[in-house]
């Protein structure tokens, strides 16, 4: 796969994950369903609209294993030696 390609299902997987249609990532960046059509059809964005794409991307990124693995010292309930619940 080229980075035309890679970066048409980046714009696709993104819209997924939000559970978005097109419309619905159209109305986020303000453009046409059309456009967003074309984004995914053709692998380009313009420089705006790749930096909100981006800060979308950034949000999807997991949380630290601190903030879920369901113990996070005592403010949580849990004892800080073990790390078991009380």
């Amino acid at each position: 796969m080229n980075q035309r390609e890679d970066f048409k299902e980046l714009i696709k997987s993104i819209r997924i994950k939000f559970n978005w249609t097109q419309s619905e990532m159209a109305k986020t960046f303000s453009v046409t369903q059309a456009a967003v059509s074309k984004w995914e059809k053709r692998g380009s964005i313009s420089l705006m609209n790749y930096l909100k794409l981006r800060q979308l991307q950034d949000s999807l990124v997991s949380l630290p294993s601190e903030f879920t693995d369901g113990c996070v010292g005592s403010r949580l309930g849990c004892d800080q030696t073990d790390g078991q619940q009380y």
